[in-house]
């Protein structure tokens, strides 16, 4: 009986977090699904720099640097209980942050591909536009690739 605990504990685990609506596993498989789309597109030459999950607010601000050296894939993705995502890249300039790109599409997904022309600091807003139920709750995955020039 005692050599099957850790079955019966992993089976009780997994049954639990399936049931779990708040359960950070739905976001992080489809994280795993984007991030093997994205490689097969762009075949070898790609890189994942920043993979980023968590419980879906307002924003969702996280900061990368980027290298003018590589093209870039930024994409994020809301779990099935976000009905809405914006991403928005960000440089700060003369300390304050400016707005260089975003996708507002009227999904749970968004992905921006850039080119930056400076090296340095970038940050990344994921924005929840709107959930689909009145409780709010979910989680958001924000992802960068770099891809070889």
């Amino acid at each position: 009986m005692i050599k099957f605990l850790p079955l019966i504990f992993a089976l009780i685990t997994f049954s639990i977090k399936a049931q779990n609506p708040n359960s950070i596993e739905p976001i992080i498989m489809s994280g795993l699904k984007l991030i093997d789309d994205i490689e097969k597109k762009y075949e070898s030459s790609t890189t994942v720099i920043k993979a980023d999950f968590d419980f879906a607010h307002d924003d969702n601000f996280t900061y990368v640097d980027l290298s003018s050296d590589f093209e870039y894939v930024i994409a994020a993705l809301g779990d099935d209980m976000v009905a809405s995502i914006s991403i928005i890249l960000k440089r700060k300039v003369k300390n304050k942050w400016v707005d260089l790109d975003q996708d507002s599409s009227n999904t749970n997904n968004a992905s921006i591909t850039f080119n930056p022309d400076i090296s340095g600091q970038y940050a990344v807003d994921v924005k929840v536009n709107s959930f689909k139920s009145v409780s709010q709750v979910g989680h958001v995955g924000c992802f960068v690739i770099a891809i070889k020039k």
